[in-house]
C-alpha cells in the first residue's frame, strides 16, 4: 500500500490521489487472482516492499502476449529496483512462458520510465491521446512493446 499511494507513483498511474477507498480490497483481489493469468513480483530493501510489477498474460489468439504494470516507491526511484523488476518479468515471460510480445502503457512525460523500457528494447508503437485525466488535464500515453520473434 505504501508503494501504491506514493505521490510520484500515483502521478504516473491512473489512480486517484490518496488512493481509492477500496484500494486495499482491490490489491487483495489482485493477489488472489495470480492463478488466473497474472504474476506479481515485489522488490524489497531491508524487508520493506519498495516496488511491484504485475504481469498479465493474454489468452486465445493473443496467448503470445504479456502486459506489464510497474510501480516503484518514490524514495527508491532511479536506484535499480525498477530495472530488476522489469528484468525478472521479461525473463519469466519470455524464457519460462514463451511470450513473444510484452506490452505496456506509459505517460508521454514519464521520461525516466521511457528510458528504462528502451534499455530493455521496448519501442514506442503509438500514442493514445487524452488517455487519462491527471491533475486537472487530459494526458497522453505511449503504447510500448518489446517483441521477440
Amino acid at each position: 500500500m505504501e508503494v501504491w499511494t506514493c505521490p510520484g507513483v500515483v502521478r504516473n498511474t491512473l489512480r486517484l490521489p490518496l488512493g481509492a477507498p477500496d484500494l486495499w480490497d482491490r490489491w487483495k483481489r489482485l493477489l488472489a487472482a495470480t492463478d488466473l493469468g497474472s504474476d506479481i513480483w515485489v522488490a524489497q530493501v531491508d524487508c520493506r516492499v519498495v516496488g511491484t510489477i504485475v504481469v498479465t498474460y493474454e489468452s486465445g489468439l493473443r496467448s503470445h502476449v504479456a502486459r506489464v504494470g510497474i510501480e516503484v516507491h518514490d524514495d527508491y526511484q532511479n536506484k535499480g529496483e525498477g530495472r530488476q523488476l522489469v528484468s525478472a518479468a521479461i525473463d519469466h515471460a519470455e524464457t519460462q512462458l514463451g511470450k513473444q510480445r510484452i506490452e505496456l502503457h506509459v505517460f508521454t512525460d514519464n521520461e525516466p520510465a521511457i528510458g528504462l523500457y528502451k534499455k530493455f528494447s521496448f519501442e514506442i508503437e503509438g500514442v493514445h491521446r487524452s488517455f487519462g485525466f491527471r491533475e486537472g488535464q487530459y494526458v497522453d500515453v505511449y503504447s510500448m512493446a518489446r517483441v521477440t520473434v
